[in-house]
């Protein structure tokens, strides 16, 4: 089956793209499908979607379907066409920049890290 993911900064940056199509086995869970991406990708994406013991990081939002996957995020079965979209809980603090997750990446790269219909520019550096 196959489930479209989108990712939110600095998800979104840890990845290197906004959004993609994954393909799981049928009737794959929520938790299966994250520790599938965090397996497939830079290490950065991966310390953002799971926990130290591979439990999904108490700091990310999942939306399934526009629905936010709370507390039953880990009884979530996903069906073929099914869409993702991976937040970061908003929090200060945490400096990007030294986590390999910031906006000179995505210049040095040459990758456009907006989603569609997303032309807003945005400072992806903080003051202080």
């Amino acid at each position: 089956m196959n489930i479209s993911v989108r990712y939110h900064t600095p998800l979104r940056w840890a990845r290197g793209l906004a959004n993609e199509t994954v393909t799981l086995p049928t009737d794959a869970s929520l938790v299966a499908a994250l520790k599938h991406l965090a397996e497939n990708n830079p290490s950065a994406l991966r310390g953002m979607l799971l926990g130290p013991e591979g439990e999904i990081s108490p700091h990310l939002v999942v939306f399934h379907n526009d629905s936010l996957a709370a507390a039953e995020r880990n009884a979530v079965t996903l069906n073929d066409g099914d869409e993702l979209r991976l937040f970061l809980a908003v929090s200060g603090g945490h400096d990007w920049d030294r986590a390999g997750a910031c906006g000179r990446k995505q210049k040095e790269s040459g990758v456009d890290l907006r989603a569609e219909g997303d032309g807003e520019t945005r400072n992806t550096r903080s003051s202080g």
